[in-house]
């Protein structure tokens, strides 16, 4: 699996490179942006998903989790607007095949990496 982690970004891409479960291509939370510290990758999840299929077919998941955590965790008008934003920002990404969501050229890339770690 090849993941990309935003600082910036309001989501987070996983590209399931090896089929095991054959569920998705795709994988992407949406969260508030990635931080790195200590050596440590943190990310607040925001119940929001969505999923790649592997017919290519997008599936918006857990939105009925974010609407009630929403209200029951008292999320700032910001987080709701940013995080539908990044829905927006996905949907049309996904649309558009471009990175992070360009799934054919990450799996090209996990491959490679791959084959340079085995071979050396």
């Amino acid at each position: 699996m090849i993941e990309i982690y935003g600082k910036q970004k309001w989501y987070h891409v996983w590209h399931i490179a090896e089929q095991i479960s054959n569920t998705n291509r795709i994988y992407i939370h949406i969260a508030l942006p990635a931080t790195f510290q200590a050596r440590r990758l943190e990310w607040t999840d925001l119940d929001l998903d969505y999923r790649v299929h592997l017919d290519s077919s997008i599936e918006l998941l857990d939105q009925a989790d974010f609407e009630h955590n929403m209200q029951h965790l008292r999320y700032p008008p910001e987080v709701i607007e940013q995080a539908w934003a990044a829905c927006r920002e996905v949907e049309v990404g996904l649309a558009h095949g471009t990175f992070p969501f360009d799934y054919d050229q990450q799996v090209e890339l996990y491959h490679r990496l791959k084959a340079q770690l085995y071979a050396g």
